[in-house]
């Protein structure tokens, strides 16, 4: 298991005990986008982060697996519908699982 799936599974404890070298481990070992601050207030659907993130090859198998409940933000399946908003972002990051792969998107 790699060190940002690692850091990832304490993901519980709350993302703001990582460290800052944690956090950009994670960003440097999974998938990520950085996204602008105003990106983040108009927010973002999860079919299209999804697809930003390469997670899936295409939004039919976002919403595939969103139908599955087999994508999650902070250990919760995600509906079809949610968009992301600055709410979902702890300390500028927010983690999405799809299965065992990991996706991160980031306040820049």
């Amino acid at each position: 298991s790699s060190a940002a799936s690692d850091v990832y599974k304490r993901q519980g404890k709350k993302i703001s005990s990582l460290t800052d070298i944690e956090k950009q481990l994670i960003i440097s070992e999974t998938k990520s986008v950085s996204q602008s601050k105003t990106q983040v207030q108009k927010g973002l659907d999860i079919v299209d982060a999804l697809v930003s993130l390469e997670l899936v090859n295409s939004k039919s198998e976002a919403r595939r697996l969103l139908l599955a409940q087999a994508v999650k933000i902070a250990n919760k399946a995600v509906p079809l519908e949610y968009i992301i908003t600055e709410k979902d972002y702890k300390d500028g990051l927010l983690l999405i699982k799809k299965g065992k792969s990991l996706g991160v998107l980031h306040i820049k």
